[in-house]
């Protein structure tokens, strides 16, 4: 697959992606924490109304530099989550506790 060619700047802008492409309304969301290539990450999940559970859809890995993200990189799809410590999906009860 290739890469998506896109590039976002100011923070404008990247709340915009994340509330339009990586967070829309009316799905729900969770992100569990990891590493990947020695930098921080998150198991990017997502539940669709009524499902049981939370599906990883993809890695985010960031790029740190003094104490502020300066890079996101999204890995639409992961093939081996348990590298990451991921599992391939999280209860829905999550949301209780």
């Amino acid at each position: 697959m290739p890469p998506l060619p896109v590039w976002y700047q100011r923070r404008a802008a990247i709340a915009t992606l994340f509330q339009t492409s990586l967070f829309p309304p009316g799905l729900q969301w969770h992100l569990l924490p990891t590493r990947a290539n020695g930098s921080p990450a998150f198991g990017h999940y997502r539940r669709e109304a009524l499902a049981d559970d939370y599906q990883l859809v993809s890695l985010l890995v960031l790029g740190v530099e003094r104490a502020q993200i300066v890079s996101l990189v999204a890995f639409l799809e992961v093939s081996s989550p348990s590298r990451f410590a991921l599992p391939p999906t999280l209860p829905h009860a999550l949301e209780d506790g």
